[in-house]
């Protein structure tokens, strides 16, 4: 049965496979461009991406028989790494709020029975105290003002900040792997695309340059 799919397989004509088997033939292997796209920049292993095995195991496995399909892939799949981007970005930037948060509230630790013993006096107790704890105070009202600010109309929650800060980390580690995936996979299409691209490139140069020669030889051929 395995033998047959294989056979069925092999009688599909897939034009990208062709490509990708002219360029390894002429080059030994799969071009990179030089100023990498915005996924392949983001490969670790871009030396895999070279390997024309590699792409036209991808182009099977993708059921990529067409550079429509391959066009359509890349459509697909960016639109859909542009949303999950979109996604945990947002989770960093809450993360990140929630975190700075965190910091302020725990810096403020040690002020704050300085700051309630100065708001219980007053008079010249109170002049004497904000005096001698003149720096603490000012430091206590500066970072409660970047932290007033973060809340906007929230409460100070730090436990909840927490489980929020531990539930975001849930939701970026189990996503990760998949993201991860997902550009690969774009990667893999931006490379078999720009060597299409650079492959028709450079047959219409040297189809240029045997016009030219041939142009060339027909002119030195009337001279004589």
């Amino acid at each position: 049965e395995e033998i047959k799919k294989s056979i069925a397989e092999n009688d599909v004509t897939n034009e990208v496979i062709d490509m990708i088997r002219s360029v390894s033939k002429k080059k030994g292997a799969m071009d990179i461009p030089v100023v990498k796209g915005r996924y392949i920049s983001q490969v670790y292993n871009r030396q895999q991406l070279t390997s024309a095995d590699y792409l036209e195991q991808f182009t099977r496995k993708k059921k990529i028989n067409t550079f429509n399909e391959l066009d359509n892939f890349i459509v697909i799949n960016t639109k859909e790494e542009q949303e999950r981007r979109a996604k945990r970005s947002e989770y960093w930037n809450k993360r990140k709020k929630l975190s700075e948060m965190a910091s302020i509230y725990a810096e403020l630790s040690p002020y704050r029975e300085i700051h309630r013993e100065s708001i219980s006096l007053k008079g010249k107790a109170k002049e004497r105290y904000d005096n001698a704890h003149a720096r603490d105070l000012q430091f206590y009202e500066a970072k409660m003002y970047r932290l007033r600010y973060l809340l906007g109309d929230e409460k100070i929650t730090p436990k909840k900040w927490k489980a929020e800060i531990d539930d975001i980390d849930t939701k970026l580690h189990e996503g990760e792997d998949e993201y991860n995936s997902l550009v690969a996979d774009i990667a893999v299409a931006e490379v078999i695309d720009w060597n299409k691209e650079n492959l028709e490139r450079e047959r219409n140069n040297e189809e240029h340059k045997k016009r030219r020669k041939l142009q060339k030889n027909r002119n030195q051929v009337m001279d004589d």
